[in-house]
């Protein structure tokens, strides 16, 4: 039962991030990963807002994906001074995924 309320705690927290019209901070990212029981390097966070997503996640220690479906974000790496992947479809970012993994 305990397993069961945590996981539902779970997905209400993420889907709060998920569905929040307020700027993404690092508090957020940090009780999404207490209540999922995971490290911010066990974690990939993707998202398709680079101020928000690229920065929030990077700002809590997981590594940022944006997804950049138009390319029309301009920022690589070297510019900002640390690693994101950015990809423009949902196989782009599987395949990443299970590289990562693989």
């Amino acid at each position: 039962m305990k397993s069961r309320v945590r996981s539902e705690e779970t997905r209400s927290t993420l889907r709060f991030l998920k569905n929040s019209d307020h700027e993404h901070s690092a508090a957020l990212f940090d009780i999404a990963l207490m209540r999922a029981g995971l490290s911010a390097q066990e974690v990939w966070y993707c998202g398709d807002s680079f101020k928000n997503d690229v920065f929030g996640a990077h700002g809590a220690g997981i590594f940022p994906v944006l997804y950049d479906r138009a390319g029309a974000c301009e920022e690589t790496p070297a510019t900002l001074g640390f690693e994101f992947l950015r990809v423009s479809d949902r196989r782009a970012l599987i395949g990443a995924l299970k590289g990562q993994n693989g």
